[in-house]
């Protein structure tokens, strides 16, 4: 049987534990024809980044094998081709709500990963503000057509560096209802407060802080402490790792699984945690496991 709208390129092998069009643990699934990984159940905490998937780069069979991966929530990327705002008409971006509903995929946001210098750069600050604008005016678009999230996540300046560019991109995204996940590296400490909520209501500032566990272990600091500094100013989380040179696969280097995800609990953060596979190889593998230690490390539920 053929899923639909991925072309034949993924198949079921038996349709035995597919219930209700959702993909279970009995159903070995085929990419290509080889199989691949797939999990007791997705868990709705843990969305999959495209940026930087090396599994399928063509859009829209990569959000099919998203959702064969086992997961429901995705992490969109701005800057692949078939995906940049800019290049999306309105009929496009109906065509994409469209597959993700087919796919029973919800949003956890969009990534744009411009490098942050761009903008103090004269040259090219236009160009990485116009994609900025554009990538929270698509976030807000998707957000209204699928209910799902709206956080960008990206690197900016740090502060004292092109401070005008920053102030009209917050100005833009909390007029859009969309929130910004600042990853730059090290965090502002004078970032301010921003009540981070499942509706992303916006209380305050439109921007806040990003953690990307890999990028705190290769500084020498622990993503479960940062977490717990930032508190409320934590805007978006990724789940990545790193040994002590480089970004490995989670749960092949230094990252303390458990302690990271009950930091999280802690601080009250409830947006999805979003998978983040850039330079890792062998992502089948890594994949299975990253998520089977996720759902381990889930915090105990409080006793009634």
């Amino acid at each position: 049987m053929a899923t639909r709208g991925v072309a034949g390129v993924l198949a079921h092998r038996t349709t035995a534990g597919v219930r209700g069009g959702r993909l279970g643990l009995r159903s070995e699934m085929l990419y290509n024809g080889s199989p691949m990984p797939t999990f007791s159940q997705p868990d709705s905490m843990l969305a999959l980044a495209l940026h930087g998937l090396t599994i399928e780069r063509e859009p829209r069979r990569a959000l099919a094998c998203v959702r064969t991966l086992g997961f429901s929530c995705v992490q969109l990327d701005a800057a692949a081709a078939g995906l940049r705002p800019r290049d999306l008409s309105h009929s496009d971006r109906k065509d994409l709500t469209a597959l993700l509903g087919r796919l029973e995929l919800s949003l956890a946001g969009v990534d744009l990963w411009i490098p942050a210098e761009h903008f103090g750069d004269p040259e090219r600050v236009d160009r990485a503000a116009s994609a900025m604008f554009d990538a929270i005016a698509f976030a807000s678009d998707m957000r209204q057509s699928t209910g799902g999230g709206a956080t960008v996540c990206c690197s900016l300046p740090a502060p004292g560096v092109a401070d005008d560019v920053v102030a009209s991109i917050e100005s833009s995204a909390a007029m859009q209802g969309v929130f910004v996940a600042n990853f730059h590296w090290p965090p502002a400490a004078e970032m301010s407060d921003a009540a981070v909520t499942q509706a992303h209501a916006l209380p305050g500032d439109a921007i806040g802080v990003g953690v990307d566990p890999a990028a705190a272990l290769l500084a020498g600091v622990s993503p479960a402490k940062l977490c717990a500094t930032l508190g409320q100013r934590l805007a978006g989380a990724r789940l990545s790792d790193a040994d002590a040179s480089m970004r490995v696969a989670p749960g092949e280097g230094r990252l303390e699984i458990e302690a990271y995800r009950a930091a999280l609990h802690i601080v009250g953060f409830n947006q999805p945690v979003v998978l983040d596979l850039r330079n890792v190889p062998a992502q089948s593998v890594a994949i299975a496991r990253a998520s089977a230690l996720w759902r381990q490390a889930q915090p105990p539920s409080p006793a009634r």
